[in-house]
């Protein structure tokens, strides 16, 4: 858990530690068991010096979610990655050659709005 082996110390009187947890529920292929991942928050809570009922405490709070996270393993096939590879290359030499493209006509009509063509 993500609690394990920490020391949570306040500093004054009148404060108390709180924690919130929040807990997925995950499933593994071929697996029977559920696992469950925590994530952890805590922050020190400054209690009432004049009220005479609230003693310091920690507190717990969980949230369970209500998604849970299911964890499927699928294998890629090497043209699938060699597809995907040259849309990326191509789409990024597009661009290049566009943003040039412009860049040339911007610096033309400059040039020639100012007389130096």
């Amino acid at each position: 858990t993500p609690l394990d082996g920490k020391t949570f110390v306040v500093d004054r009187f009148h404060e108390a530690p709180q924690h919130y947890l929040k807990v997925v529920s995950t499933h593994a292929p071929n697996k029977k068991e559920v696992f469950y991942q925590m994530t952890h928050t805590d922050r020190v809570r400054k209690l009432s010096k004049t009220g005479g009922d609230s003693a310091p405490q920690a507190r717990f709070s969980y949230d369970f979610s209500p998604m849970s996270v299911v964890l499927v393993a699928s294998n890629r096939k090497w043209y699938e990655f060699l597809t995907s590879l040259f849309a990326i290359l191509g789409g990024t030499y597009t661009i290049v050659e566009l943003t040039s493209g412009a860049v040339d006509t911007v610096g033309s009509a400059v040039k020639e709005a100012l007389g130096k063509a």
